[in-house]
């Protein structure tokens, strides 16, 4: 049976699986962007890292992630602004301490 009426000189509206395709956008970009030089900024905040100097009394952190795939085993240090290195610190000394009490 036909999706048109016989009165009807207008289709019917497009199947759902349609609309679905229609309203994903398509994004796509080059991997020139993961390599892009620019200005150093923190990897959990994104806000700029100021020029380390001897005079700074705030010092600038940075994470540790380790993961493996198969044998090889894979190390990335981000870097971190002063106030999200101290929160990240505290939390993990939080945790660890809780992890001591429970175990």
């Amino acid at each position: 049976m036909s999706e048109r009426t016989k009165d009807s000189a207008t289709p019917a509206s497009p199947s759902r699986r349609e609309n679905e395709h229609a309203a994903v956008p398509c994004v796509s970009a080059t991997h020139a962007i993961l390599f892009e030089a620019g200005d150093e900024c923190c990897s959990v905040c994104a806000q700029p890292l100021e020029v380390e100097d001897d005079e700074s009394t705030e010092v600038r952190g940075r994470g540790l992630l380790i993961w493996t795939r198969g044998e090889e085993r894979r190390y990335e240090e981000p870097h971190l602004c002063p106030a999200c290195a101290s929160a990240i610190g505290v939390t993990a000394l939080q945790r660890w301490e809780i992890e001591e009490d429970e175990g």
